[in-house]
């Protein structure tokens, strides 16, 4: 594979680019199909189908303050509804996304969106604003409104609402290089994407993001597959250490050239030393900017048995790994993992075929960097 020669700046800024938007989100537009709503187990008839864009349900605006038992007056020039509930009352700024509750205003941002001239609000923000809690069954394609939280998942339909515990998956197959899943329950989004092979090693890039004010944990594997983390950080003053030149002369060939060694005892006098400026340099050294105090440090983050347990993902954050697949042949890489967010625990899968060949390109000198 031809490498592609560059300097450490543009090496950073490639990896930044990379960390922002290599993996973009899939842009899905708003879907059409036939989403339904339930309100503790009773299908709800608004008078426009739920949509889901990026990610998020949204449902007609009076349709929904109706449905959940609010009375609701709407200020079309200031584009402000309000709204109460028994001892609930909210106020949601349409354009800016912001809600108020009982006076106090909500960390969660969410804006409304037009869909054939019809306001739509994100039905989780407004629900769970006035008590009801919204879950989102993927394989049903279905939302549930749950307006008692004592009373269980419905369960009145075996054909739609599938075990808690159901499995979600990313299956690229072909030519087809990204891909991703959300978890509007949790609200947790997984995405991967194929960035090149080198000595039979794929290289994906798999970026966790949680727009929960909770964290969550992600646990990967076990597998033979290469996790590894990458960290922004700022860069640790480097330690005042006197590190011994330890290196001698033992002799010196036919040519005259001298044959160099390391003197064993200066070597364990200064093995202190040695290992304070290793430890150091294992947490400093990676991709940056010249001058700049910013590092990018890379870390094998696997167990043992190749598995990644209880990686904590702040509320509101975004974690980004790099698994490095040996293919060896095989057409098919799987990846199992979990995830965690509070007290509910879902599953998911990595399910991708290896491509032949994947060149790099200029990304070439970024994912094959040595790791510390």
């Amino acid at each position: 594979m031809k490498r592609i020669a560059c300097s450490v700046g543009i090496c950073f800024l490639l990896a930044a680019v990379l960390a922002c938007s290599a993996l973009k989100p899939v842009q899905v537009s708003a879907e059409r199909s036939i989403i339904r709503c339930y309100l503790d187990g009773l299908e709800l008839s608004l008078e426009t189908s739920p949509v889901i864009k990026d990610g998020v349900t949204y449902v007609p605006m009076r349709g929904i303050f109706e449905a959940l038992g609010a009375t609701m007056q709407w200020e079309p020039s200031t584009r402000v509804v309000t709204a109460a509930k028994g001892d609930i009352t909210i106020l949601y700024r349409l354009n800016e996304g912001e809600l108020w509750v009982n006076g106090g205003k909500s960390s969660l941002v969410m804006k409304s969106i037009t869909e054939q001239y019809r306001t739509l609000v994100p039905l989780k923000l407004i629900s769970e604003a006035l008590g009801v809690k919204a879950v989102w069954v993927q394989a049903a394609k279905a939302v549930y409104l749950i307006s008692n939280l004592e009373v269980p998942h419905p369960q009145s339909s075996s054909t739609l609402v599938p075990p808690a515990a159901a499995k979600e998956m990313i299956s690229l197959q072909g030519a087809v290089r990204s891909g991703s899943i959300y978890d509007e329950r949790h609200q947790l989004k997984i995405s991967v994407e194929h960035y090149g092979i080198k000595d039979n090693q794929l290289y994906s890039y798999l970026r966790i993001t949680n727009n929960n004010n909770i964290s969550a944990e992600v646990s990967l594997g076990p597998s033979d597959k290469k996790i590894i983390r990458t960290i922004s950080k700022e860069k640790d003053p480097m330690p005042n250490v006197a590190l011994a030149n330890c290196t001698i002369v033992t002799g010196h060939n036919v040519n005259g050239v001298p044959i160099l060694a390391e003197d064993p005892n200066c070597v364990n006098t200064n093995q202190a030393q040695q290992s304070v400026f290793k430890e150091w340099q294992k947490n400093n050294s990676g991709v940056s900017v010249s001058g700049s105090s910013v590092v990018w440090v890379r870390r094998y983050v696997q167990d043992a048995e190749g598995g990644l347990h209880n990686l904590v993902i702040p509320a509101n954050s975004t974690e980004d790994l790099i698994v490095v697949a040996a293919t060896g042949g095989a057409s098919q890489v799987t990846l199992e993992g979990s995830y965690q967010s509070g007290n509910a625990r879902a599953e998911f899968q990595l399910n991708y075929e290896a491509p032949p060949s994947l060149d790099f390109g200029q990304y070439e000198l970024i994912y094959t960097m040595p790791v510390n």
